[in-house]
């Protein structure tokens, strides 16, 4: 059988929305034949049972915004779908993508995240969407959190540059400003201290990282551009 040209990786939080639905409408069912057949009038009872169901049926609605695929790879790149948008990057613009990991003595520590690292990370900063970059600040918040850690490590303790910036700078005299500037000084110094710009982190699929980083490498290398990643 051919190689698919398209692969996409299903999203985790997508797989909960119709589970929830579900229940929350059995839930109902069940509770009315309880109700009927145990003349159950408490107000209490019944307001409690039925916002449970409520609460459920809503949380799913809530998720029926999350895309039905968190990553798809073709030929030209990888698109990253999520609830606030999307993006691409093109294979020819990715250096390399790997699982990053922290040195905690005496071993390496996976983190749960798919990183990329960039070889034109500006093409980057000025594609993505506004409120998808202010997402993904909000949600990796813990990021910058290890980022500080490890800074203080290595004895380069300088908690200003580990801040957000509202004005960025490349080093070719671009200049970025507010969300996107966060966003891309954020990137920067990820790439500093643990070698990736763009993390996609591992709540995004329903399949294990060690899963995704292969489906990744084998798309690019049907692209036939080398990617540089760790050997298993």
């Amino acid at each position: 059988m051919a190689n698919p040209k398209v692969v996409r990786l299903n999203s985790k939080l997508a797989g909960k929305r119709v589970p929830l639905r579900l229940l929350a409408c059995i839930l109902v069912i069940v509770w009315l034949v309880i109700e009927v057949s145990f003349d159950i009038t408490s107000p209490i009872v019944l307001i409690g049972a039925y916002s449970m169901c409520l609460i459920l049926f809503l949380a799913g609605h809530i998720l029926a915004g999350e895309p039905e695929h968190s990553l798809e790879l073709n030929e030209s790149g990888l698109r990253f779908n999520h609830k606030r948008g999307s993006f691409f990057v093109e294979w020819s613009n990715i250096q390399r993508v790997d699982i990053p990991s922290v040195f905690h003595f005496p071993e390496s520590k996976n983190l749960n995240y798919i990183g990329i690292k960039l070889k034109e990370p500006l093409a980057h900063y000025e594609s993505i969407p506004l409120r998808l970059a202010s997402r993904i600040l909000m949600e990796q918040r813990e990021l910058q959190v290890m980022l500080a850690k490890e800074a203080c490590s290595t004895g380069s303790c300088d908690l200003s540059k580990l801040t957000d910036q509202i004005d960025w700078q490349d080093k070719s005299g671009m200049r970025l400003a507010g969300l996107i500037a966060m966003y891309a000084s954020r990137s920067e110094v990820s790439n500093q201290f643990l070698g990736f710009h763009i993390f996609i982190s591992g709540e995004s699929f329903v399949n294990d990282l060690d899963d995704v980083l292969k489906e990744i490498i084998v798309m690019k290398n049907r692209a036939n551009i080398h990617i540089n990643t760790r050997q298993p």
